[in-house]
């Protein structure tokens, strides 16, 4: 909870009457602000930015994760035509992971699946991309049940390349039942879940990856962004603390 939101909800508390959440509340926002002073903020320079490129079909919600992530709305989106066609740096930082605040960048590319023309200069863009790379998250929109266009790609530009790669599956709150989905938890429902164990069970066949490296989240529900950053940072910053 950031700590505007904590002092909102203090006020909240006041006008209702309730010394005791009130003061627990502060006490929560004077921790929280005495933790981030004892973490040492990373900044890194511009070349040594570590960089993760966000890559998928059209329309599988990459501007909108990458705006999650970001905590604000950088990238442009729509739902009626792609609005991504070059690349965009969306700086992502001041998250504190293994005792220190760090920062990233995410990289917003065009997505496949629009046209032969465009996916033949998407891919070379993808290509060039790459190297300059140390992390890609491939999203895969969760309700989607074609994966050619996608698997193409990933076979021909990441499966014996060096830069690791986190999938994602966006968009759960649409997986079937959607009438399941618990609004009042932003959770899904037991039968939702138990079709997204399996779609992550069958992109992982088909990608050839472990589950593990697949995480499920509804930005339009808030649905596990935060364990998605946590496993971006996890593989950004794990190999650096193990090679020290």
């Amino acid at each position: 909870m950031d700590q505007n939101r904590i002092f909102g909800t203090a006020l909240s508390s006041y006008i209702h009457g309730s010394s005791a959440a009130i003061a627990s509340i502060l006490e929560s926002a004077r921790a929280t602000r005495q933790l981030l002073e004892q973490l040492e903020f990373v900044e890194p320079t511009h070349g040594d930015a570590l960089r993760v490129g966000v890559f998928g079909v059209t329309g599988v919600g990459k501007s909108s994760l990458c705006n999650a992530l970001a905590g604000q709305d950088l990238a442009a989106v729509s739902a009626v035509a792609a609005c991504t066609r070059k690349t965009q740096d969306i700086p992502v930082v001041s998250y504190p992971f293994g005792g220190k605040l760090r920062a990233f960048t995410l990289v917003d590319v065009p997505g496949l699946g629009e046209t032969p023309a465009r996916d033949a200069e998407y891919l070379e863009l993808y290509k060039q991309l790459i190297p300059q790379l140390d992390l890609v998250v491939w999203a895969i929109k969760a309700d989607d049940r074609a994966y050619t266009i996608g698997m193409n790609a990933y076979r021909t530009l990441l499966k014996s390349s060096r830069c690791p790669v986190l999938f994602v599956l966006t968009q759960v709150e649409k997986v079937e039942p959607v009438r399941h989905w618990n609004s009042l938890g932003s959770t899904p429902g037991i039968r939702q879940m138990e079709n997204i164990e399996k779609k992550r069970s069958e992109v992982a066949s088909a990608f050839n990856v472990a589950e593990e490296r697949i995480v499920s989240v509804s930005v339009t529900e808030s649905y596990q962004v935060e364990q998605l950053r946590y496993h971006i940072l996890s593989m950004l910053y794990e190999p650096v603390q193990a090679s020290r």
